[in-house]
């Protein structure tokens, strides 16, 4: 399997080999180490899902990387992985066992998934899982260097080359206007501390000052338009907003949040995915 280079291998944000698995025209990757995630509790809902349909690596996974070439990703996960178990599942779950190269590979349709080794297994397009298996696979250098400015305590990350689609915005909406200056910026690094609460930092990069500044002044457009569409008696929402900091730096726009406990709960409440009966610490 081809290397990294060292920006990948400081303080352990992600192990090399996951990176260098991801495919060779990556535009974005999401990052992430699953204990601390379990321990926040940030991992029960896709945990109740995946346990739901017989298949749950998340209680076998110790890191993960989800890269995207604008359209399909894949996916690359490392830990102590139960391989005939799961081999079991991909194949009760429609997937084909096929010999390619004299390795073990899952087909479905287009799609594929196979053990790089016993701790670690990709899953994408075929031609992505098989240009892993050989070596011929590896994040940009563009990607990589994103990768290298994370901060060392980074639990849960995202970089991006260009800016991120934002599908869920109408066309027609008051925020379409957001979404022509996220696709303006170069690159996007955010990353996430979940130890105690939740310490979010991001950064994303323009071309010149002053596409940051439009970036600066609509973030703060959709913050102060989020405050005075919530009613004051959501106090716990209104401080929700308020703990969000956007400051503009020459061409960079940098934001910074810090949720409590207390506050994740509330925001995770809100969210559509299904809630697991489970505490905090997984159990």
């Amino acid at each position: 399997m081809v290397g990294c280079s060292n920006t990948v291998r400081r303080d352990g944000i992600v192990r090399p080999e996951l990176v260098a698995s991801v495919p060779g025209d990556t535009v974005a990757v999401i990052g992430g180490k699953v204990d601390p995630l379990r321990k926040a509790g940030l991992t029960t809902a896709i945990e109740r899902v995946a346990t739901r349909e017989g298949f749950n690596p998340i209680s076998e996974c110790e890191q993960f990387v989800v890269a995207f070439d604008g359209k399909a990703p894949f996916v690359a996960a490392y830990g102590r992985f139960q391989r005939t178990d799961i081999e079991k599942k991909l194949t009760a779950g429609g997937g084909k066992p096929e010999q390619w190269q004299g390795k073990a590979v899952w087909t479905n349709g287009d799609t594929a998934a196979a053990f790089v080794s016993d701790q670690m297994v990709v899953a994408g397009m075929r031609p992505a899982v098989e240009a892993s298996l050989n070596g011929k696979a590896g994040a940009p250098v563009h990607v990589k260097e994103l990768i290298g400015r994370l901060p060392g305590d980074a639990n849960l990350w995202a970089v991006a080359l260009g800016g991120i689609p934002l599908p869920m915005i109408p066309e027609r909406s008051n925020l379409a206007n957001l979404q022509k200056v996220i696709l303006d910026v170069r690159s996007v690094i955010v990353s996430a501390n979940v130890a105690n609460g939740v310490q979010l930092k991001a950064t994303a990069t323009s071309a010149d000052e002053a596409g940051a500044k439009k970036l600066h002044d609509a973030l703060r457009g959709l913050i102060g338009f989020a405050r005075l569409s919530t009613s004051q008696e959501r106090q716990d929402l209104l401080k929700l907003l308020d703990a969000i900091a956007v400051k503009q730096q020459a061409a960079e726009v940098n934001v910074d949040a810090y949720f409590t406990r207390d506050a994740v709960d509330q925001i995770l409440a809100l969210s559509p995915l299904p809630k697991a009966p489970v505490g905090r610490d997984g159990k």
